[in-house]
This record gives structure tokens, sequence and C-alpha cells, in this order.
């Protein structure tokens, strides 16, 4: 699947870059992934509820990191 190789490719680069503002970047985009990942389990499953799921954890991944880099610009000045 394509989603997992993307998952595994940004958890590398996640690793190996030293930046904290691009170490948050690649978080939002692996917690997006993650919620379109779920959404595909929801496709395949009979169960409704893993889309509410999937919304959910975005938005709270969302509110987390637009939180962090407020922060850290903040921190900055």
């Amino acid at each position: 699947m394509l989603v997992s190789l993307f998952i595994c490719l940004i958890v590398i680069l996640l690793i190996k870059t030293k930046n904290v503002f691009t170490k948050i970047l690649l978080l939002n985009s692996l917690t997006s992934l993650i919620a379109l990942f779920i959404c595909f389990l929801g496709s395949f499953s009979i169960n409704d509820s893993y889309i509410d799921i999937a919304i959910i954890y975005f938005l709270l991944s969302f509110i987390a990191t637009s939180s962090y880099l407020k922060y850290f610009v903040q921190k900055k000045k």
C-alpha cells in the first residue's frame, strides 16, 4: 500500500532530521497520513466509526502542531 510506504519514509526522515521546524512539519504530515490510513480502514470495514475517529485524530494533531509552532516562534523572539 502506498500510504504505508509514505509513512515509513516520513518516519525515516523524522529520525534523521536535526531541525526542529522540519521535524514538526514531518510529524504533521505523519499524523495526516495516519488519519488517511484510518479512513481507508473504515472504508473497508462495516463499522463507520473509523471515519469519526480519523477526523478527531486529525483535528487534535492540527491543534497540537499549531500550538508547537506558536510556542517555538514565540520562544525565538
